[in-house]
């Protein structure tokens, strides 16, 4: 091969690499931003989980499905919440491998600690190293996933609310 060519295609492939690595950096302080999203929900069968809430194993475990509407607008506020905490959680899928017994227990533990609502997705425990219980559930008070998407301030509100839950979770 002629020199000439050799040095133009080092060039050019020491110049793409450049440009790669100038698309990667993220305009704060010269950081690399990472394409690589650290997974904080963990999927697990149903009747491991059920066990688990049967012995108060602490831990956050969030039950939902992919269609579920509210479970789209919660799922990326939890995610986004649980990385700044640096926590996991369980995520269990009503719809996919979960047994009718499965179900009854969740519900049974639903109307334990929500005795005044119809059984709903999604649906977060949170328990704490003691054993002590909390929940939530949907979104926020007043959005209707089936009309809109969250807004900003809601997304806020969710925010902060589920992040008190999982400090409460893991506080030492």
């Amino acid at each position: 091969m002629n020199h000439k060519l050799i040095i133009g295609i080092v060039t050019l492939c020491f110049g793409a690499l450049i440009a790669v690595g100038m698309l990667a950096i993220n305009g704060s302080g010269g950081q690399a931003q990472s394409t690589v999203k650290k997974r904080v929900l963990e999927t697990q069968k149903s009747d491991k989980v059920m066990w688990q809430l049967a012995d108060k194993k602490q831990g956050v475990y969030y039950f939902g499905f992919e269609e579920c509407l509210w479970c789209q607008e919660l799922s990326p506020v939890l995610e986004k919440t649980l990385q700044q905490e640096r926590k996991l959680a369980c995520y269990i899928n009503t719809r996919n491998q979960f047994s009718k017994q499965s179900m009854q227990q969740l519900k049974k533990y639903f109307s334990e600690y929500r005795p005044n609502e119809q059984f709903s997705v999604p649906f977060i425990i949170f328990i704490n190293e003691g054993g002590d219980v909390k929940t939530h559930t949907g979104t926020v008070d007043g959005h209707n996933a089936q009309l809109t998407r969250m807004n900003g301030h809601q997304k806020h509100d969710l925010h902060d609310k589920l992040a008190k839950l999982i400090v409460w979770t893991f506080k030492d």
